[in-house]
């Protein structure tokens, strides 16, 4: 038997062993990511040694490795990244980098800094930042820019992190993201005037030939914040209107309440940008002519301040002038203003500083909104009792004069003179742990103890909870909301069903090989009995039937059918036998033929003729029996493919595209893959006798189809997410804003390499593939009604429904999800003999709105681009 000194060398060398495994896999994966950045950039790329020692260059990338060189302090090096070393590949520097070092390894950590991903900014908002880098040389490249605030807590209350964190609480900086495909990005929902530390990633997509993505990441670096907006330009009304008159009011963003931009200086008028969120002025929701500007101001209340003690400020923003400090205890009379709270003239005054003696009305601000820290609201509401007025010798004293504003001050102060003139002025007053004065009770009144109250919880406020971002406006007052929400969806698939299981004796392929390969468990098929009431015109119609009622609306209701197939009943088309199934007796009806695409085309061609005015509601279904064409001993296909109808109804929404609808959209083709994805005529001779000669004609069908699996994968994979990024870029959002990702349910391989290279979270993509299979035009609505039946998709999520296939065509449209909320219309002959609408009546789907026809330029388009 081994003795114990045997076993313990016998477990140190095993272990050694693994260890030793472990370096070298650690070493080999840092060769080959080095080794795929040669191969995808044309040229190397720069870094910079920001350490103040030399750092040391080794032979292999490994911190154990030889010690072969050095490197200077702020010496260029060109190299190419790999999994945290750079391979050096020359110098830029005067002298030239030794022979004997290039192809060796340097650590980059916080050493070196790859000087193509620094940042700088190139616009300093009062709450963004537009920041821009050199990049990466690739065109299939994904910029991701985090950020998050520094300094935050010392500008609020004047306290360090370690000294909040000794007062018991928890500190938790929260920032955000931004992904962008290009060298530039706007920082926005930043604090007014808190500096902020960002860094930016690059993810290179892999192309033909790559196993993997490839991943560059840029230094953290410090920004400086924005100047807040100038008084002058708050007060100007003319400020808060866009190029073409029209008032702005909240961002999309939902961080910015009102647009406002310097309207006198010079500008092009598509480049307009809010002073304090950045975004250009489409972004905002656009105000009826008969509406006022919104306000941000809430009536004035009490507070008291209850977690940490509050810096008070001259203007709303982090870098203005201090004016004060509230401690904790202080109970205050104030407006809020967002993020902000403006505090009344004689609050202000308990809490001077020394040497100051004046308060203009307007003038004290202090930030209450502690999310960004992790500590949640830093003011609560006074649940107190109302103070009394202060008495001297038995009576009351008179109330404190109003203070006057002053200087500059003086303009914009007219909404609060009467605030600040209001006998309020003791509600500035500190608590010293006493109970208050007691209230003698009114004649008749009987006296008694209170019923015992539970403690206060701020958090549990619904009055103080902080509003999330507002997806879906409120309907107007006074206004029809006829046409107020453009979406309902249905679906129907067919009830035979057919398992991996069925499929294993055909294709002699094993359930678990299909799952691991494809994403498919089961598929719908239809089957005799079904195809006997119609074949495909019987799921679209019940799709279509089903869309309908969930969108509250009439089939007699419904101006444009598209059917989106490729496997008709009728080569003819089969919209019109749709249209006369459901009764939609008032429609012009259509095919459309785009294979896996056909659903997102026939989306953006509906969403054209609802923009020009002619048709109000449409009826989009995708719609294909794909077992009718399919080789099931076909391994290749047999697999993929199922059968299955989705529909959508759409409707010109009221109140322009700040509701609901198509906001953005990208299409594109390429004829040179038209063979990689077929499914051709099958013809053979045929014999025509006629008295003069016979003729040779042609006769057949359709044969199967035929699919080139890895062409399709590579383009997919590459060309899905380009097109994603250029229909956010149409409707003036970034894929941070994406709620949900609705793919064609391919494969779900491609499906989650298109979100990997997107930085879409998983649990964002919706999937569906696994139950139905392939069902081509009808896989996108089919899976989106899923989702919204199931609850998931809420009015006001932003959703990106992409489609790929034959031809090869792809394409993707931005939807904000509505809700079935369509009363009912006239009909459409009806409406066409009706008069145009009257100037500020509903408004075409996906368009800003026109400008005037007075020689002033006209407005850009904001949804479809064109």
């Amino acid at each position: 038997a081994p003795s114990a000194r045997d076993l313990q060398e016998g477990a140190s060398t095993s272990t050694g062993a693994v260890q030793s495994a472990t370096v070298e896999e650690a070493i080999a994966l840092a060769v080959r990511n080095a080794q795929l950045a040669q191969k995808t950039f044309p040229r190397a790329l720069e870094y910079e040694v920001v350490r103040k020692e030399p750092v040391s260059v080794r032979k292999r990338p490994h911190a154990e490795e030889e010690d072969i060189g050095q490197l200077p302090s702020r010496a260029l090096v060109l190299g190419y990244p790999g999994k945290g070393w750079l391979r050096l590949a020359g110098s830029r520097t005067p002298h030239a980098l030794p022979p004997d070092l290039v192809g060796h390894w340097v650590f980059i950590g916080c050493r070196l800094q790859a000087t193509s991903m620094r940042m700088s900014v190139k616009t300093r908002f009062a709450e963004a930042l537009d920041v821009s880098w050199g990049g990466v040389p690739s065109r299939h490249v994904v910029y991701s820019v985090e950020w998050r605030p520094v300094r935050l807590l010392e500008g609020i209350t004047g306290l360090s992190s370690k000294e909040v964190e000794d007062r018991g609480f928890q500190v938790k900086p929260s920032g955000g993201h931004v992904v962008s495909s290009g060298p530039s990005a706007l920082l926005s929902g930043i604090p007014a005037g808190a500096a902020v530390q960002a860094r930016v990633a690059a993810r290179v997509m892999a192309q033909e030939g790559q196993a993997q993505d490839l991943r560059v990441l840029g230094p953290w670096m410090e920004l400086e914040a924005g100047k807040p907006v100038p008084e002058e330009l708050e007060r100007d009304p003319a400020c808060h209107q866009d190029p073409y008159t029209n008032k702005r009011g909240e961002c999309a963003e939902g961080s910015c309440y009102r647009f406002v931009w310097d309207c006198f200086s010079r500008y092009r008028p598509d480049a307009a940008s809010c002073l304090r969120c950045g975004q250009i002025y489409m972004r905002h929701r656009r105000i009826p002519a008969n509406e006022d500007l919104p306000s941000e101001a809430s009536e004035p209340s009490r507070y008291v301040v209850k977690r940490l003690p509050l810096i008070v400020r001259r203007r709303p923003h982090l870098q203005g002038e201090k004016f004060g400090a509230l401690e904790v205890g202080a109970v205050v009379w104030g407006t809020r203003h967002g993020a902000w709270l403006c505090l009344e003239a004689d609050s202000a005054l308990e809490f001077l500083q020394p040497g100051n003696t004046t308060v203009t009305p307007g003038s004290s601000w202090v930030f209450i909104d502690g999310s960004s820290v992790g500590l949640g609201p830093l003011l609560e509401a006074w649940t107190g009792p109302t103070p009394l007025a202060p008495v001297q010798n038995g009576s009351p004293l008179p109330p404190k004069p109003v203070l006057e504003a002053t200087g500059d001050s003086a303009a914009g102060t007219a909404g609060r003179e009467e605030a600040a003139s209001s006998a309020a002025p003791v509600a500035a007053r500190r608590m010293q742990g006493a109970a208050p004065a007691p209230v003698e009770a009114a004649a008749g009144e009987v006296c008694g103890d209170a019923p015992e109250e539970e403690p206060y919880d701020p958090l549990a406020d619904p009055a103080l909870a902080v509003a999330p971002a507002q997806k879906q406006l409120e309907p107007v007052p006074g206004r029809s909301q006829l046409l107020r929400a453009p979406l309902g969806l249905g679906r129907a698939v067919p009830h035979m069903q057919v398992g991996n299981d069925d499929l294993q004796r055909v294709v002699d392929k094993s359930d678990e090989w299909i799952r691991l390969r494809t994403g498919v468990c089961c598929r719908r098929v239809l089957g005799s009995a079904e195809a006997s009431q119609g074949g495909l015109c019987y799921l679209a119609s019940s799709a279509a039937e089903d869309a309908l009622q969930n969108a509250l609306c009439d089939a007699q209701d419904i101006d444009l059918v598209l059917l989106a197939t490729s496997s008709p009943d009728d080569l003819f088309g089969g919209a019109t036998s749709v249209a006369s199934r459901i009764g939609a007796g008032n429609a012009v009806a259509f095919d459309l033929t785009a294979a896996c695409s056909g659903f997102v085309f026939a989306l953006i061609t509906a969403a054209h003729f609802l923009h020009g005015g002619m048709h109000r509601r449409a009826l989009v279904v995708g719609a294909d029996i794909m077992s009718r064409w399919v080789d099931w001993s076909d391994r290749n296909t047999s697999v993929l493919f199922g059968d299955g109808a989705g529909a959508m109804v759409l409707a010109a929404v009221e109140g322009g595209p700040g509701n609901s609808g198509v906001l953005g959209y990208a299409m594109h083709s390429d004829s040179a893959g038209h063979k990689d994805l077929q499914l051709l005529f099958d013809g053979a001779p045929y014999e025509l006798v006629t008295p003069a000669k016979p003729l040779v004609l042609e006769r057949g069908g359709y044969g199967h189809v035929a699919m080139k699996g890895g062409e399709v994968y590579t383009f997919a994979v590459q060309r899905v997410p380009e097109v994603i990024q250029e229909a956010l870029t149409n409707a003036g959002m970034s894929v941070a804003q994406v709620d949900w990702l609705v793919l064609h349910q391919a494969n779900i391989r491609i499906m989650e390499a298109v979100a990997r290279k997107l930085w879409i979270p998983r649990g964002k993509l919706i999937v569906n593939l696994d139950k139905y299979g392939n069902t081509s035009a009808a896989s996108i609505p089919l899976a989106l009604a899923e989702a919204v039946e199931a609850g998931r998709v809420k009015p006001g999520d932003v959703v990106v429904c992409a489609g790929f296939g034959a031809g090869l065509s792809w394409g993707a449209a931005v939807l904000r999800w509505g809700g079935p909320t369509v009363a009912a219309a006239a009909p459409p002959q009806a409406r066409a003999l009706a008069p145009p609408p009257r100037e500020g009546g509903p408004s075409r789907v996906g368009f800003a709105p026109e400008a005037p026809s007075d020689g002033r330029p006209r407005g850009h388009p904001r949804g479809p681009a064109r």
